[in-house]
């Protein structure tokens, strides 16, 4: 995963990658913070975020057929919006939240959903402020 992200980031220009960075690292941290302080647990969304993923999926086939800047925009600003709510869902899931949760022996499993999490959000935010 590692050798995809810096081969995707040689392509932007550094100011934009950093830009990126520092702002997926406040998304992040804030959502994080957010999910471990709410009372209410956001996994029962999962139905919602399986529908909406599955319209992230179409408009992506759309929009390698017809590429539209405005569609491609907002394409990108959804994709940050799904993978923020998945990290809030995947935080409320490690914290161990009322009804859901992860065991203390799914540590493994726990760290990799939130890196993949982070990792997906930081290429959207970096394909937002790209040119490309």
């Amino acid at each position: 995963m590692t050798f995809i992200l810096s081969f995707i980031c040689s392509h932007y220009d550094p100011k934009i990658v950093t830009s990126a960075c520092f702002m997926t690292i406040a998304i992040a941290l804030s959502l994080t913070l957010y999910a471990m302080t709410a009372k209410q647990s956001f996994v029962p969304c999962l139905a919602f975020m399986f529908c909406f993923l599955i319209i992230m999926i179409i408009m992506t086939l759309v929009l390698c057929f017809y590429y539209i800047r405005v569609a491609y925009t907002i394409y990108c600003v959804l994709g940050v919006l799904l993978y923020s709510i998945f990290i809030i869902i995947d935080t409320t899931l490690i914290c161990g939240g009322k009804r859901y949760g992860l065991s203390v022996d799914d540590y493994a499993f726990a760290a990799l959903i939130l890196y993949i999490d982070i990792i997906q959000l930081f290429l959207e935010i970096l394909r937002l402020l790209g040119d490309r």
